[in-house]
């Protein structure tokens, strides 16, 4: 079961169980069992809903804005501050801190679904 959580920073962070016996099959040279399809269905609709949180009432600078929002939330960022995002995304300290709580909330809300 895959579920998301938030760091001490506030970044998003995801959590998920391990399919260790999958892993070890792999590093065997082995194939893996291939994915079920209601797994696959449900990483088809993460996606989905992942991409109309980016783009729904965005044009493509506006998304290219969500996305480096969500990647700096998901950790996987250049920039470590939000100060340093600021600087990159030429917007005031104050504006990022305002989008990144609307991100989270957006976030936090396709996270339970």
């Amino acid at each position: 079961m895959n579920e998301t959580a938030f760091d001490d920073e506030g970044r998003v962070v995801g959590t998920s169980e391990i399919d260790f016996e999958a892993m070890d099959a792999r590093l065997a040279g082995e194939e893996p069992e291939p994915i079920q399809q209601d797994e696959a269905r449900s990483r088809q609709e993460t996606a989905r809903r992942l991409l109309m949180l980016l783009t729904t009432n965005a044009d493509s600078y506006r998304a290219g804005q969500r996305a480096i929002l969500l990647a700096y939330l998901c950790g996987v960022s250049d920039c470590q501050t939000q100060a340093e995002l600021a600087e990159r995304m030429s917007l005031s300290p104050g504006r990022i801190s305002q989008a990144l709580n609307i991100l989270r909330r957006e976030f936090a809300m396709l996270a339970r679904f």
